[in-house]
């Protein structure tokens, strides 16, 4: 993640935040899907590393666009919003796999 994250604030200055936001939450999806196919602990391990870049690129990049595009009056909301929905999403998902594995 912190890979990512170095890299995806020099690359969202240079291509765009738009641009380098839907790059990484391309590759976040791809590589977080490609895990659920992995045929051994090395694959998995790989596509999870891409996951990190992916992950750790997206968000810094999310949290640049929230602050450019909400008015300043309500932009500390905004950006409590986005990273209280983080946790939020890794409690549902934790509660949900909790009922899906045996």
């Amino acid at each position: 993640m912190a890979i990512g994250a170095v890299c995806s604030g020099a690359l969202a200055d240079r291509f765009g935040r738009k641009t380098i936001f839907a790059i990484t939450m391309a590759i976040y999806s791809i590589a977080t899907a490609l895990c659920a196919f992995a045929p051994d602990l090395k694959w998995l391990l790989i596509f999870r590393f891409i996951v990190g870049l992916g992950l750790g690129g997206q968000l810094p990049v999310a949290v640049t666009l929230v602050s450019e595009y909400i008015p300043a009056h309500v932009r500390g909301r905004f950006i409590v919003l986005l990273e209280s929905f983080w946790g939020l999403g890794w409690l549902v998902a934790a509660l949900i796999s909790y009922f899906i594995i045996p």
